[in-house]
């Protein structure tokens, strides 16, 4: 199973996302919407990061999820990388992430992402995992 690939849509950029479990669909939203804003991430120095998320329902927390990693790009320029540590609850979303700074001299700048979207979100679980779909503002 591809972890993500890319949508076509007419004036943004869409994501389709795979995963066997909640924590691997997480974790292959984050470093799908990192590939779209850079390229030749895993090669600088690795930072830590920790998201404390207050639990909705999963399509919410899924999108508060890429809203914080896109929050850590703008701010930090934060380049998601993999989850450490995943606790999934009915009271919050608790997880530790790393990755590294944007370097310009390691990293090709991608298309600049505004903002994540719910037009034409979705999110399944299937017999395979899950599966969900996500177009980002450019």
């Amino acid at each position: 199973m591809k972890p993500f690939e890319r949508i076509e849509h007419t004036a943004d950029a869409g994501l389709a996302i795979y995963g066997k479990t909640l924590e691997e669909l997480f974790a292959n939203g984050a470093q799908g919407m990192t590939s779209i804003m850079a390229e030749g991430v895993g090669h600088g120095i690795p930072v830590e990061r920790h998201i404390r998320l207050p639990m909705s329902d999963v399509d919410d927390v899924f999108l508060k999820w890429l809203r914080e990693i896109l929050f850590l790009f703008s701010r930090d320029k934060f380049l998601f990388s993999k989850i450490t540590k995943f606790d999934f609850n009915d009271r919050e979303l608790s997880a530790d992430i790393e990755g590294e700074i944007l370097d310009p001299k390691r990293h090709g700048l991608g298309l600049e992402i505004k903002a994540v979207t719910y037009h034409d979100f979705s999110l399944v679980e299937t017999p395979k995992g899950f599966e969900a779909r996500v177009i980002f503002d450019v």
